[in-house]
């Protein structure tokens, strides 16, 4: 699935990322140990990425290196957010097909819920799809929640007709 694949050396580091392109790319790091559980991710710089994973630890920090544990580096690059997040997708479901979805933390967009079936309207900003028999309305999906406050935050102070209207 991932095109290329390099054996990692912590004596020959500089070597083995000054090959390495400075482009987006999915990526795999797998120990020597056959129970590890590998590192999958992806990343709009391999180079750099793999230069933070990989070199050698700084004093005092709490950043992730992975140096001691490393073995291989498999890699893809990649054209696009798209391709990456696609590609990662099939690297994690092939690499963890019982937990992938978990991984890839995907979430739902949020929504504009307009419920109509309540005497007194309102709406309310759901990622849940509620019954598609009832007479709720839904409106979107937004980039966000915020994004979708503020459109309800817009809507319910535009004016049409010269004053406010409520939803």
């Amino acid at each position: 699935m991932l095109r290329e694949r390099i054996e990692f050396r912590p004596d020959h580091d500089a070597e083995i990322f000054s090959a390495i392109a400075a482009s987006a790319a999915v990526f795999l790091l797998r120990a020597d140990d056959p129970a590890a559980e590998p590192y999958v991710s992806k990343t709009a710089n391999l180079r750099r990425r793999l230069q933070r994973l990989l070199s050698p630890p700084e004093e005092r920090t709490k950043r992730l290196n992975l140096r001691d544990r490393v073995r291989s580096i498999e890699y893809s690059l990649t054209g696009s957010d798209f391709e990456s997040g696609f590609l990662l997708y099939r690297v994690l479901r092939g690499v963890f097909p019982k937990t992938y979805s978990n991984r890839l933390r995907l979430r739902f967009a949020p929504l504009l819920k307009l419920h109509l079936e309540n005497e007194y309207p309102r709406a309310s900003i759901t990622t849940r799809l509620g019954r598609f028999s009832g007479k709720s309305v839904y409106y979107g999906p937004f980039v966000s929640r915020v994004a979708a406050e503020k459109f309800l935050n817009d809507a319910s102070t535009s004016s049409k007709c010269g004053g406010a209207w409520t939803i």
